[in-house]
């Protein structure tokens, strides 16, 4: 076997490993990606991101070539893969895609199922314009419309029930396209683009920032434009309401992995930040990226703003807060575009526990805000009726009146990642 072909081969199957770990064992991609060895990652995640993101659309054009067939197991994930390469790279010659996956299978599956992976692929191949431009399905089920959004049709019907359906079709393709790279720089970064905010940079593709000396002293960090954005109006709500940020400090409750903290700290706040440290693996790396990120931060810190990290059982004990942050966990429905697994590892079970967790984190949030403090939920989701919305009537939160709300989404300005947001004050004594 060349030496090329060796390498083709070996990508291939540690995309088939990370894409099986995803739909069948519920992995996130991210997780599933650090089993692959760094020589091969960009590939596989190339691949995989993207069989992922258009795997509704995928699915169906399997689906219609291959009749009653409907292949599955391992020859249906070769498929995706496969025919998310015909179909999104147009640089590699198709009879190559074609013949490494017909060959792949073959040592897999056997003759048969190979000759079947043959024909249905040159049939993609040998129309892939009119694939890759599949007409929206107006007068079809919503089962149709969802795989042409490639969501799953509970979140499609969600999405359609808090926008409408011409806000749900623009949302579905933005989230088919990968997202912009942006940076918070407070100096000029090369080859980046200014965006609407101060010290935000937007580059084309991704770079490995953490390797430079600028990101180790804490004069820059990775953040969505959606997040800068959401932190800048925060902050320009607090200074309204309290004639300044002066002395004032803001908890962090959902902290990890500390990009808030650390726009919140550029902004000028005192923060305090914590997250869940339950003993898991995930948790406790979660927790330890927030003190290397609030060490870092701090370290370039100018200003008086500066991030301390809290253990979680510390937080019940803090006198009352001028504002607390809960980002909470959610079903990440506005994070397709960065995260295509969400679509196809969470379902309405997940978003039924939830809906609890956010509700719980609320209230307790609700219990450290000052009379006449701030109290801002966030979830990075478009589900705003049963995310938002949800947790905000079932913490019966009667003593918060509503400052401001939020509704960012992929195909709206500034064309970061989606988010749902709500600002309430906690009425004074006066007042009350």
């Amino acid at each position: 076997m060349s030496e090329n072909l060796e390498k083709k081969t070996e990508q291939r199957r540690w995309a088939m490993h990370a894409l099986t770990q995803v739909l069948s064992n519920q992995r996130m991609l991210d997780e599933a990606l650090g089993d692959v060895p760094p020589a091969q990652r960009a590939w596989v995640h190339e691949v995989v991101a993207g069989a992922l993101r258009c795997k509704g659309r995928l699915d169906w054009i399997i689906d219609q070539l291959s009749l009653k067939k409907r292949p599955s197991g391992g020859l249906r994930k070769a498929l995706l893969i496969a025919a998310y390469q015909l179909l999104n790279q147009p640089s590699v010659p198709q009879a190559w895609i074609v013949s490494e996956t017909v060959d792949w299978v073959r040592g897999k599956e056997g003759e048969a199922a190979a000759k079947f992976v043959n024909a249905l692929l040159r049939r993609i191949s040998d129309h892939v314009e009119s694939w890759r431009t599949i007409e929206w399905p107006d007068s079809s089920t919503e089962s149709a419309q969802a795989q042409w959004a490639s969501l799953p049709e509970w979140i499609w019907r969600r999405i359609v029930r808090d926008h409408g359906r011409e806000w749900a079709k623009s949302f579905a393709v933005a989230s088919l396209e990968r997202p912009s790279f942006w940076i918070r720089s407070r100096q000029p970064i090369e080859g980046a683009l200014q965006g609407p905010l101060e010290d935000s940079w937007n580059l084309d593709s991704w770079r490995p920032v953490q390797d430079t000396a600028e990101y180790s002293a804490g004069g820059l960090f990775v953040q969505d434009i959606s997040s800068q954005l959401l932190i800048d109006e925060f902050t320009e709500e607090a200074k309204r309401i309290f004639g300044g940020l002066d002395g004032l400090g803001v908890l962090d409750l959902c902290a990890a992995p500390g990009g808030k903290s650390s726009g919140l700290a550029w902004n000028g706040w005192k923060v305090l930040a914590t997250d869940r440290q339950a003993d898991t693996p995930n948790s406790r790396a979660r927790f330890e990226l927030l003190l290397q990120t609030s060490e870092r931060i701090n370290r370039g810190r100018i200003g008086p703003g500066r991030i301390e990290v809290l253990d979680r059982k510390n937080i019940e004990s803090l006198p009352l807060q001028d504002a607390v942050w809960v980002d909470a966990p959610c079903t990440g429905s506005g994070l397709l575009r960065r995260h295509p697994e969400i679509r196809w590892i969470k379902d309405e079970k997940t978003l039924v526990s939830l809906q609890r967790e956010q509700a719980e984190l609320l209230r307790e949030a609700a219990t450290k805000v000052r009379p006449g403090g701030l109290l801002m939920f966030t979830v990075c989701s478009v589900l705003r009726s049963d995310e938002l919305e949800s947790a905000v009537h079932h913490a019966r939160l009667e003593e918060f009146e509503k400052v401001r709300e939020w509704s960012l989404s992929p195909h709206l300005e500034p064309r970061g990642d989606g988010f749902s947001g709500v600002l309430l004050r906690r009425r004074s004594a006066q007042s009350a």
